[in-house]
């Protein structure tokens, strides 16, 4: 694996760093049309691989959490460079 499919996607990372966070984000919460919100049991660190693998499994949204900040993201923005 590649440091680039490792690292958190621009948008979500000038999401947070605009606003003094410079934690990795983590994925809260996934939205799937036919499923609706899942909550992720564990903490996962987003990286653009799994953004990927996400979109491919059906997935169109992603809340990811970053130090005290929450953040709603549609995966397509997040695969668009900033």
């Amino acid at each position: 694996m590649s440091s680039h499919s490792a690292s958190v996607p621009p948008v979500a990372e000038n999401y947070f760093v605009s606003r003094g966070i410079c934690a990795h984000p983590v994925i809260t919460q996934a939205f799937h049309p036919r499923r609706g919100w899942i909550t992720y049991p564990i903490c996962k660190r987003i990286s653009q691989r799994e953004v990927r693998q996400m979109r491919r499994e059906g997935y169109t949204d992603i809340s990811l959490r970053a130090g005290d900040r929450t953040a709603d993201f549609r995966l397509q923005e997040l695969m668009t460079a900033p």
